[in-house]
């Protein structure tokens, strides 16, 4: 969510941001926030479950959800039309990958490193490689 500056822009907190400035929201901290989540760095695969599993939170905390604690799809009217399209994809493409193939590092290779982005966030690491192997059916 990077956005250029075509004209200067007061903000309410004070500074004038100059023409040109490129903007973005720090997803980075938003996600790694202590007073959003429990032990933000710490990696729990459950996390969202279990909020979802807390009285109020049934339709909280999916992956197309929208708030200003899941910055990835925008927000308001500018949030993503497609998000529910890319969650079934995803989940269908995922499901298909496990189901048909064994999957693993080459040999000598583990966890490939993260990217680090302007705004904070991190991306996977694009040069990574993995091994595909068909499973006989």
């Amino acid at each position: 969510m990077y956005r250029l500056l075509l004209k200067p822009i007061k903000l309410s907190i004070g500074p004038t941001l100059p023409k040109g400035s490129i903007i973005c929201v720090d997803a980075h901290h938003i996600h790694g926030d202590p007073k959003l989540w429990d032990k933000p760095n710490e990696y729990n695969g459950m996390r969202f479950l279990e909020l979802r599993k807390q009285l109020g939170n049934e339709s909280r905390y999916q992956f197309a959800s929208l708030g200003s604690d899941s910055p990835g799809w925008g927000d308001g009217s500018m949030a993503c039309p497609g998000r529910f399209f890319a969650n079934s994809t995803i989940k269908i493409a995922l499901a298909y990958l496990l189901l048909n193939y064994d999957i693993k590092f080459r040999e000598g290779e583990g966890k490939p490193s993260k990217v680090s982005l302007p705004n904070g966030s991190q991306a996977p690491d694009l040069k990574a490689r993995f091994l595909f192997r068909s499973r006989e059916r």
